[in-house]
């Protein structure tokens, strides 16, 4: 993490911790993923390098880039894209249950059938 500087706390799931982080090299705003591996079961290790192997193989304008992953202190980081105004999942719940116009399913999943 000696790449990139914490700036706050972005959100926690089942396996791991997100933050908004900025990247020295260059002051890019990056989102890290780090997910404790070191009193994971053997699947649960195997999902989460899963997980890293199929954001690096995706390459989508609609999907969050995955820019690196490695281990460090018991730790694997994921690093991705940092996506202003959050993900899909976050526009739609801010709709608070509106559906969304033919036109805007269109713009977010024309793609889908590519990748």
């Amino acid at each position: 993490m000696e790449n990139y500087e914490k700036i706050r706390l972005v959100g926690r799931g089942a396996f791991g911790t997100v933050y908004l982080c900025n990247q020295k090299s260059d002051n890019k705003l990056v989102i890290t993923k780090e997910i404790p591996v070191d009193q994971m079961t053997v699947e649960e290790r195997q999902v989460s390098m899963n997980e890293a192997k199929v954001l690096a193989m995706l390459d989508h304008p609609n999907v969050v880039a995955y820019y690196e992953s490695f281990l460090e202190d018991k730790t694997m980081i994921i690093v991705m894209e940092y996506v202003q105004g959050g993900t899909l999942f976050d526009y739609l719940i801010r709709r608070k249950g509106k559906l969304m116009s033919e036109e805007e399913e269109i713009k977010y999943f024309k793609y889908a059938s590519t990748c």
